[in-house]
């Protein structure tokens, strides 16, 4: 450069570039290159060389929080909350005039001289304005899925500042666990992820964090724009105030009562937290139910998924009771490894995924029928404490239907009060299990094929018309090939296992006709 300046020198990915208005481009990155604010990197120069996009940034000396966190992994509540602070003037001064980041991410705040920098400050708009929607169309990110918004996630045009407020939320969430709130396998599994699912609590995998602070995290990850903060400031705002609350020291004439009440606290510490294990809050309301065991703890094989699958569905309809997503379950098992095929695994696998219950389906054959079992352990003393069982033929359609009347005993509920949700058609079940099965692995083909073929078989099955749109929809598949299939869900609503799934099917509805506001209203209600 002529006054021996260093700069970073950015060029966009040539398929990315092949496929934007060059004219376009460069015009949106001229209007981010106005924004001057001492926390964010400035824009100097942009341009087009043999088919490539570039642009121009200072050197920024010091390191991506990315860097950090690699090295760290959690960061001390106070410098995340400094570090969200910074980023959050950044991004009120960019919101203040008419620019969205869309790109909020570890990768993009740079570290330097005790600042957090926001860098790339308009260069996702300008990729999406110069592209139109072939980008999204293509599947091919407009951000990072793993702090992308639920609206911009399923391409709302109409995105504004408080969708960056979200992706602040996710990256505080991170500073603070070691990890994103929503993971997959898939860009796709983690956008679906962000728009149907809640955040895991903080403090399951962090005790430490207030529980203040928790509340407001989550806040600023509500799936509808107009249930966060209006301003990243008053975000961050609500943040200090419930991180000062615990860190306000006590009353002068309590100092001595309080050193006192030490000794005291720490005695009776493992009774008075019995639910903590190894610093990991474990939930009594949440539930992990294991794959199908025998009595000896052998996998009772592929035919009794019916039953691991029913029951999961009816207890999903218990009141105050939560069940962690098969897909979860197997990110637990992936996250452990080793070989699922006993009780202390299912317990450490429960514990990994901050349940505090675990629920082990077993089968005991009988000469003309089957007798399937549930035993409910307490996941922190290893303990069994409910078990119920009953009887049924070795119909798959029998067997998940009985699942349900297995839930009511383990509650002690009204027999007939949950709802079974299950095929006719033994055929279409044996299908739908197997579809199950592999969503499980995230093996959308294959789920597909299944899902289509039982919905095929049993026409009437309203689970399975659900799970086939909801799958070609997590595939990427344009919606005129799966929105049949979500209409015909809703209108078989009263066969779906229990109202959450009804509403589940509601909201795909929603975000096939665009209706994005009432989609995230119908998943934030579940």
């Amino acid at each position: 450069l002529k006054h021996q300046r260093r700069v970073a020198v950015k060029v966009l990915r040539p398929e990315f570039a092949a496929s934007l208005a060059t004219e376009r481009f460069l015009r949106e990155i001229q209007i981010a290159a106005k924004l001057q604010h001492p926390l964010i990197v400035p824009l100097y120069d942009s341009g087009a060389a043999d088919g490539l996009l570039w642009y121009t940034m200072p050197y920024v000396e010091g390191e991506a929080l990315r860097s950090r966190l690699k090295r760290e992994r959690q960061l001390a509540l106070d410098d995340a909350l400094h570090i969200a602070r910074e980023v959050a003037e950044a991004l009120d001064y960019a919101h203040d005039h008419a620019v969205v980041h869309r790109d909020i991410k570890p990768e993009n705040i740079l570290l330097s001289g005790g600042h957090a920098l926001v860098a790339d400050f308009g260069v996702a708009r300008a990729v999406s304005e110069a592209g139109g929607q072939l980008i999204t169309s293509t599947g091919s990110a407009l951000g990072t899925p793993a702090y992308m918004s639920p609206e911009q996630g399923t391409g709302d045009p109409g995105i504004d500042g408080r969708s960056d407020i979200y992706s602040l939320g996710c990256v505080l969430y991170e500073l603070l666990v070691g990890e994103p709130p929503f993971t997959g396998p898939t860009p796709q599994a983690v956008i679906a992820r962000h728009v149907s699912q809640p955040p895991p609590s903080l403090r399951v995998v962090r005790s430490g964090v207030p529980a203040g602070v928790e509340e407001v995290i989550h806040k600023a990850l509500a799936k509808t724009p107009a249930d966060r903060y209006r301003t990243a400031t008053r975000f961050v705002e609500a943040l200090e105030r419930a991180g000062e609350t615990t860190r306000r020291p006590g009353r002068v004439r309590w100092a001595v009562a309080a050193s006192l009440m030490t000794a005291v606290v720490l005695a009776v510490a493992w009774i008075a937290v019995p639910r903590v294990f190894f610093g990991v809050a474990l939930n009594p309301s949440v539930y992990v139910v294991a794959s199908v065991l025998d009595p000896e703890g052998a996998s009772a094989g592929t035919d009794y998924k019916a039953w691991e699958h029913g029951l999961r569905d009816a207890l999903r309809q218990v009141p105050d009771v939560t069940v962690v997503e098969s897909t979860r379950t197997y990110d637990g098992v992936m996250r452990l490894g080793g070989s699922p095929r006993d009780l202390e695994y299912w317990l450490e696998v429960a514990r990994v995924l901050g349940a505090g219950r675990l629920v082990v389906p077993t089968v005991v054959e009988g000469a003309e029928a089957v007798q399937l079992v549930a035993e409910v352990y307490d996941v922190q003393g290893g303990r069994a404490v409910g078990r119920a069982a009953v009887e049924s033929s070795r119909s798959l359609v029998q067997v998940a239907a009985a699942a349900a009347r297995v839930a009511e005993r383990l509650f002690g509920l009204r027999a007939g009060v949950l709802q079974t949700g299950v095929p006719r058609v033994e055929e279409a079940t044996r299908a739908y299990v197997a579809g199950a099965k592999a969503l499980e692995r995230w093996d959308l083909e294959t789920a597909e094929a299944r899902f289509r073929e039982a919905s095929t078989l049993d026409p009437d099955y309203a689970g399975a018309h659900f799970s086939l749109a909801q799958v070609k929809a997590w595939a990427g598949h344009p919606v005129d090939q799966w929105l049949g299939a979500a209409r015909t869900a809703v209108a078989q609503g009263a066969q779906l296992a229990g109202g959450r799934e009804a509403g589940r099917a509601r909201a795909l509805v929603a975000i096939a006709e665009r209706q994005f506001a009432q989609a995230c209203a119908l998943y934030d209600s579940l």
